[in-house]
């Protein structure tokens, strides 16, 4: 650090002052020393002006050894960017938001603008484009509020087209003719069993999965290896193996205690193809 009193200011001075007084006081006793008086006067304040330059010089200095020493210290390394919720928020519901406008765009055209809108307020670069080149900046309360506004907007229209469909298909279903039941198919046992015998791909057409009312001659009552009830009607001629085989639910079990072998009978059933003998399964008395 610099002295405040450089170039020895005191000490010059006082001397020069001092030889300036002996000569002063010389001068009383002989005159020809007034002119040398003056001129000791006159180096005197050269050398004092001279001393306030000096100090005035060391002074500056100091001044500035303080500013470069206080002055702060600039880095020049690459800025680094801080990463907010509120940045990673904007991007996830921004993105989220895009997704449903894009989506909704097809279908419900008004609910995917709005959904692309309450996106474009919530993207970082979109608020960053507006600040600077719009000079336009919404606070973030603000955004939230416009954005809520544009999602409960966006998702009653969503709903409202959702009960509009509802609405158009259940009309359009209800213009459509509903295919009413088959008609029941009457046949006798001889009949169908001929059916079956002559083609059985033909056969299964025309009868498999219909409800058929066959009529025939008992042949036989009884159960088979599942302990299911049946009646099995006569086809054919005397020597004929094969019979219509009608099968019963447990409930109708009890109506076949009142029929006999050889008695002529209706019965109602669901036709399942031939095994060996023609089958139908819950079946009834007709």
């Amino acid at each position: 650090m610099f002295n405040d009193n450089p170039i020895g200011e005191s000490s010059l001075t006082r001397r020069a002052i001092g030889g300036m007084a002996k000569v002063s006081r010389s001068s009383t006793k002989n005159p020809s020393w007034g002119l040398l008086d003056r001129r000791v006067g006159k180096l005197a304040r050269e050398v004092s002006a001279s001393t306030r330059g000096g100090l005035f010089v060391c002074r500056a200095l100091q001044d500035d050894q303080a500013l470069f020493m206080n002055a702060p210290v600039q880095s020049s390394g690459v800025k680094t960017k801080n990463i907010t919720s509120g940045l990673v928020f904007g991007w996830l519901f921004g993105i989220i938001f895009v997704i449903m406008g894009l989506t909704n765009l097809g279908d419900n055209t008004t609910s995917g603008i709005l959904f692309l809108i309450a996106a474009l307020l919530i993207l970082p670069p979109i608020n960053k484009l507006l600040k600077e080149k719009v000079h336009i900046s919404l606070s973030r309360g603000l955004r939230i509020i416009i954005v809520g506004i544009l999602l409960v907007v966006g998702f009653s229209f969503v709903g409202s087209h959702a009960v509009k469909e509802a609405e158009t298909n259940a009309v359009a279903n209800a213009s459509t003719p509903k295919p009413g039941p088959k008609p029941v198919i009457r046949v006798t046992a001889d009949q169908i069993m001929s059916d079956y015998t002559a083609n059985e791909v033909s056969a299964d057409a025309k009868y498999k999965g219909n409800l058929v009312e066959v009529s025939g001659t008992v042949e036989s009552i009884g159960k088979d290896i599942v302990d299911t009830a049946y009646i099995a009607l006569h086809t054919g001629g005397q020597y004929s193996i094969s019979v219509v085989q009608c099968m019963f639910p447990k409930t109708a079990e009890s109506a076949l205690a009142e029929v006999s072998k050889g008695e002529r009978i209706t019965l109602q059933g669901q036709v399942s193809g031939k095994l060996g003998n023609v089958i139908l399964r819950s079946c009834k008395i007709i």
